[in-house]
């Protein structure tokens, strides 16, 4: 892992308290808002000098301190100018958190502050030859006023090496900018570390480019959130089961050993190397090694087709949102997926409109592939679906899909877009997180339908069929014209059983759908047809009434043989039929008249119920 791109993180970002109301006007003017930053510091000792003694009021593991020494900064009038001190050749044993503790007496910051006045601190350090600018400010520093002053400068260095720096002295400086002296001042100075968490062994220790891979990390000083890291890329789905144990899921990777660092939360939220909330890591340097992935099985609907890894620095307003292309081959007709996944999210992003303020997604991207060249040279756009943007102990992964049909294959291009915060109010770019990603991208071949076997049934849908074909994959469902079909079976890459579902008379498109919408189609490939009709006997008792009941008489049907079904039989047989049922319907009126259900009309002379 390249350390330089943590050290290019730093960045500082203040708290604002406002109420929900306001953080909606503020979204809408592109004011973005950070996560809080909890107050911090630690008392130092006043050993004389001393290398290597240790004592234990870690945060996370035991401190030990790497120097102890104390002097005083003579007097000084407007003449003189602001001194320092050097120290340096500090032996750094590893990652881990450097506090650099100042207590100065007296004091020289005052608690009104009408003119700059600073108390002995340290504001840089040298670290194997890179200097780290440094802000010994309040939480670090105690409130202007106290005495003794406390300045405390803190850095988490990313690996083992050499620290140097100056501490400097007292000053006070009037309204011009000028150097107008200060009263002799003591101080003690601390240089404590704070080690890591420790990374022992990845189990297994290889994995699929593919990612997804579940793990075990084994080590010491795991904290509650602790986020792995392959390459600089979280992990997913991960579980802290101990302080010595963690499981995970891999993110996509590319061929060869990549280091895998434990980084833990910060109580103290500071803003070095990954930036708040994030603290102290410990790594394991080669920890995994990413291998090229074994033939996908045979009813998995997609196929790798590659793998790529990147890095895109931290931007403020005067930045851009910055891009990488990469040259790839479509294979054929079908979906494409890119899975992007990006550590770290989006810190202090935009809020969303008034309408959805927590919409982060509205003036906000993670890393992602937005668009496409096809290999017919046309360009295209993809759809894209994100994890939470703002969730600190985990990956965003994005993925993005396009369906292109068989005149997009061939050699195409596409581009990967950085992360980036947008104004809500005129879109221009504001500012982007670093973020290390790495990407998968999928390939899945559209369905073709050859035949349907039978070809033709029943409107009330159930008839077993076979669909035949090519590319035919787990999660398939069979489309017969709008509807889906019942008891879907993926019996192999060329071969699905399934119930046909309702339908009206008439021919149908039959569809095998993958995912959301890949589909291949059999233009009219079943038809629905009703019932064939059925031989009769040659002789069939039917009822034919052969009598008309009088009022109060329940008519009694008499069956005559009718000796065949022809058209003049059928006829009259019908109208039997009509005239029974007319019947019915006219001693159903005298039942309902007589139980007091419908009035008889005054023109109506209506029997006498009986027994009335």
């Amino acid at each position: 892992m390249e350390h330089r791109r943590i050290l290019n993180s730093v960045h500082t970002r203040k708290t604002l308290r406002v109420s929900f109301a306001f953080l909606c006007i503020i979204s809408a003017l592109g004011i973005v808002v950070g996560p809080n930053r909890a107050a911090g510091k630690r008392l130092a000792s006043s050993d004389d000098k001393t290398i290597g003694s240790e004592k234990q009021a870690g945060l996370f593991a035991s401190d030990q301190t790497l120097l102890q020494d104390s002097g005083t900064f003579p007097e000084q009038n407007y003449q003189g100018q602001r001194q320092s001190r050097a120290y340096g050749q500090i032996a750094v044993p590893r990652s881990g958190r450097i506090s650099i503790v100042v207590t100065s007496t007296p004091n020289v910051r005052q608690e009104i502050e009408n003119i700059t006045r600073y108390d002995s601190a340290v504001w840089k350090v040298n670290f194997n030859g890179e200097d780290i600018p440094l802000t010994p400010d309040f939480p670090e520093c105690n409130p202007p006023g106290s005495n003794p002053a406390i300045c405390t400068s803190k850095w988490d260095p990313p690996s083992a090496g050499t620290l140097n720096f100056d501490l400097l002295g007292p000053a006070v400086y009037n309204i011009w900018g000028e150097f107008t002296g200060h009263a002799a001042q003591s101080y003690v100075l601390d240089v404590i570390f704070t080690p890591g968490p420790d990374v022992d062994e990845i189990i297994p220790d290889a994995g699929s480019t593919e990612g997804w891979d579940t793990v075990t990390v084994r080590g010491n000083g795991f904290a509650e959130n602790a986020v792995v890291l392959f390459g600089g890329t979280a992990a997913t789905e991960t579980v802290v089961v101990s302080a010595q144990e963690i499981l995970c899921k891999t993110p996509p990777g590319v061929p060869g050993a990549t280091d895998v660092l434990v980084l833990n939360p910060d109580p103290e939220e500071l803003r070095w190397n990954f930036g708040r909330p994030w603290g102290l890591f410990g790594e394991l340097p080669n920890g995994f090694t990413y291998q090229s992935p074994n033939p996908p099985p045979a009813l998995q609907a997609e196929r790798l087709i590659g793998t790529y890894a990147g890095f895109f620095k931290e931007q403020d307003w005067r930045g851009h949102q910055q891009s990488e292309e990469f040259d790839f081959t479509i294979p054929g007709a079908g979906r494409l997926r890119w899975e992007a996944w990006a550590f770290i999210p989006i810190l202090g992003p935009v809020y969303g409109p008034p309408s959805d303020p927590l919409d982060f997604e509205a003036f906000n991207d993670s890393t992602a592939v937005r668009g496409f060249r096809r290999g017919d040279g046309k360009t295209a756009s993809t759809n894209v679906r994100s994890t939470s943007l703002t969730y600190y102990y985990g990956p965003v992964i994005s993925n993005s899909t396009q369906i292109v049909d068989v005149t997009g294959s061939g050699s195409g291009k596409f581009t990967v877009l950085g992360p980036a915060s947008w104004s809500a109010l005129d879109g221009f770019f504001l500012h982007s997180v670093f973020q290390d990603w790495t990407l998968a991208v999928w390939f899945a071949d559209q369905p073709v339908v050859d035949s349907v076997e039978p070809d033709a049934g029943s409107p009330d849908g159930g008839t077993p069929v076979t669909v035949r074909g090519s590319h035919f994959a787990d999660g398939a469902r069979v489309r017969f014209g709008d509807h889906f079909a019942s008891s879907v079976t993926v019996v192999d890459e060329n071969t699905i059983t399934c119930n046909t579902p309702m339908g009206e008379e008439g021919s149908v498109n039959v569809s095998v759908v993958l995912f959301t919408s890949l589909a291949g189609t059999f233009a009219g490939g079943f038809t629905y047809v009703g019932e064939a009709p059925t031989a009769t006997p040659s002789a069939t008792a039917l009822a034919t009434p052969t009598n008309t009941p009088g009022p109060g008489v329940s008519p009694t049907p008499t069956f005559t043989p009718v000796a065949s079904l022809d058209p003049e039989s059928l006829l009259e047989l019908i109208e039997q039929i009509r005239r029974q049922i007319l019947e019915l319907d006219r001693l159903l009126e005298l039942l309902l008249t007589w139980y007091g259900a419908a009035p008889p009309s005054a023109a109506t002379s209506a029997p006498t119920p009986p027994g009335g």
